[in-house]
């Protein structure tokens, strides 16, 4: 047997055995008895080793996704870890590997395979790489829908739970229309970075979604906010994204 096809039926026994565990725990929860049982006699023997089999899935799921386009997985090795110090690229490789750990939704692998197929690709440099990967593992996957319903959206949007969520990673940034109302009542912009969390992330394999962003990076450095104030740029997110992850 060739080394893919032992790590195809790796990760195929790792993907049963997670959800046969969820199937027991979700009958367990929908109060059946005998998968109460089950449960409880699994749980002793797994759960020390639940998180690391639920990390390695996820893990395997994003080098599968790097590795199976030889295009660009020749290049991981040079773009990914370009340095010539050991010790700084043991360190990337850790930084990469605590965000997958941290990801609570599986399908965020796809977005994180994407956004480094992006870097690969040379359409990102490694700073926005990290900013986007590190933004996409600290919200929820329906707070990063809808930042991909409104990406495109120039216009003022209402404050809402997911606003406030996609204000803390900096994705979205308050209109300042309002000053004497609160933050609750507050209206919003999507921020350059929102916009490429959801270009070289979210809708990455989109061909219209990609012309959409292009459309209004041509024409938005010459749009202002009602403020007075210009566009908001790659430095001032960066400000507004590395205080919201030193919090």
């Amino acid at each position: 047997m060739e080394r893919k096809d032992k790590v195809a039926v790796i990760d195929k026994n790792i993907e049963k055995y997670i959800m046969e565990f969820l199937e027991t725990a979700l009958s367990a929860l929908c109060g059946d008895y005998g998968s109460r049982i089950k449960l409880v006699e699994r749980a002793k023997e797994s759960i020390p080793y639940i998180p690391n089999i639920i990390f390695l899935h996820k893990l395997e799921k994003f080098i599968t996704g790097i590795q199976e386009d030889s295009s660009i997985a020749s290049k991981v090795s040079s773009k990914l870890f370009s340095d010539t110090d050991f010790k700084t690229n043991i360190a990337t490789t850790e930084h990469i590997l605590s965000i997958i750990y941290k990801i609570n939704e599986i399908n965020k692998v796809d977005y994180i395979v994407d956004t480094t197929r992006a870097l690969l690709n040379d359409e990102i440099d490694r700073k926005l790489y990290f900013r986007i990967i590190d933004a996409i593992s600290k919200v929820l996957d329906m707070d990063l829908e809808f930042l991909k319903s409104q990406a495109l959206n120039i216009e003022k949007i209402p404050g809402c739970n997911e606003v406030y969520s996609l204000v803390g990673i900096g994705a979205m940034i308050s209109a300042g229309n309002k000053p004497e109302a609160d933050v609750e009542r507050q209206d919003y912009y999507i921020t350059e970075f929102g916009r490429n969390i959801d270009r070289f992330a979210l809708s990455y394999k989109s061909d219209v979604r990609q012309k959409g962003h292009k459309d209004i990076n041509n024409s938005y450095e010459e749009r202002y906010f009602e403020t007075g104030l210009e566009s908001i740029g790659n430095d001032e997110i960066n400000e507004s994204v590395n205080n919201a992850f030193n919090k």
